[in-house]
């Protein structure tokens, strides 16, 4: 798991920070092959919120290794 923080900004406005969690999709992949497939990710996901964001500028500007042990995702019981 990786700690991942990007800064997009618009030509003229100022800049965003985005941050957040990156689990890549499978054991052994090179760091840069992991940048590009977080990056493709936000890009496209942002682009398909709203086009407006083919104009942002994106920049990864951090990429840490997370230390932990595990990780809990917490789901609702389904009603008996």
């Amino acid at each position: 798991m990786y700690r991942v923080q990007f800064i997009i900004q618009r030509p003229g406005y100022r800049k965003r920070y985005l941050s957040g969690f990156y689990i890549p999709s499978k054991e052994d992949m090179p760091i840069p092959e992991m940048k590009q497939e977080c990056t493709e990710f936000i890009r496209k996901r942002l682009q398909r919120e709203d086009s407006r964001f083919m104009d942002f500028t994106m920049e990864l500007t951090v990429f840490r290794r997370m230390k932990v042990d595990f990780i809990y995702q917490a789901t609702p019981n389904p009603d008996p």
